[in-house]
């Protein structure tokens, strides 16, 4: 994501779209959002790659509506509460022309609500990758989120009677509940080197509920006194290997 160089679009009545790599018979298509209070909620928020030439805009403003791209997500939830993390950790990368890598997903198990013959996301996580202002960019900061929405399935009364919650969490503590491996990128993760979790491996402190963004971790100073440095790395691939990654 490069918001220094976002254009402006649209959704222009762009379609949902059944992605095509893919059968279609292991898609959440259509029929799973008709007459309920399920949005297809965007998983890539639909601003963040459109960026770039005009052309290539265009095309990543559009990739954004395959239905691979969209999980269940309750409307007071996708329209009210998701967006404003990304932006909380925007402002810490004001000095690097807002630079981030957002990586994102639900978290699923077995005992998640039935919809139809599928099943909607408890909570959903968000990873935040960015370059640390405070070591003059030479630094890696990771920022993970959790956010679930179990607690609204029966809201219908939007954001003012709803108290959602939102936490920062480990990139361990994702690792877990999906069973992704984050690599390196875990020497960087901010919570992880907050001093209470260094003291002790308490459950709870794989997680932080924040009311806003005074409430971040931010412990780069304290792994980088502890050699603990992750430098950026600019990528080199070929324009067909960029394509790939950006679909």
């Amino acid at each position: 994501m490069d918001a220094a160089h976002m254009v402006r679009l649209g959704r222009q009545g762009l379609p949902w779209m059944l992605d095509p790599r893919i059968p279609a018979k292991v898609q959440l298509g259509p029929a799973y959002y008709a007459g309920n209070e399920w949005d297809r909620g965007h998983l890539v928020r639909r601003q963040d790659p459109i960026w770039g030439p005009v052309s290539e805009a265009r095309r990543a403003n559009e990739a954004t509506f395959y239905f691979t791209n969209a999980a269940p997500q309750h409307a007071n939830f996708n329209q009210d509460e998701w967006l404003v993390l990304e932006d909380w950790v925007l402002e810490r990368a004001a000095d690097f022309s807002y630079r981030l890598c957002v990586f994102t997903g639900p978290v699923l198990s077995d005992d998640d609500p039935p919809l139809r013959d599928a099943q909607i996301p408890a909570g959903f996580w968000k990873v935040v990758v960015l370059r640390d202002a405070t070591a003059g960019g030479a630094d890696l900061s990771v920022v993970a989120f959790f956010m679930k929405q179990t607690e609204m399935l029966h809201d219908k009364l939007g954001k003012k009677l709803l108290q959602l919650k939102r936490y920062q969490v480990t990139l361990q503590a994702i690792e877990a509940w999906t069973g992704l491996d984050f690599g390196a990128l875990k020497d960087a993760d901010e919570l992880a080197w907050a001093p209470a979790a260094l003291r002790a491996a308490v459950p709870a402190e794989s997680y932080r509920r924040l009311t806003g963004p005074q409430d971040l971790v931010f412990s780069g100073d304290r792994r980088r006194a502890a050699g603990r440095r992750i430098l950026p790395l600019k990528f080199t691939g070929t324009p067909q290997e960029m394509d790939g990654w950006m679909h």
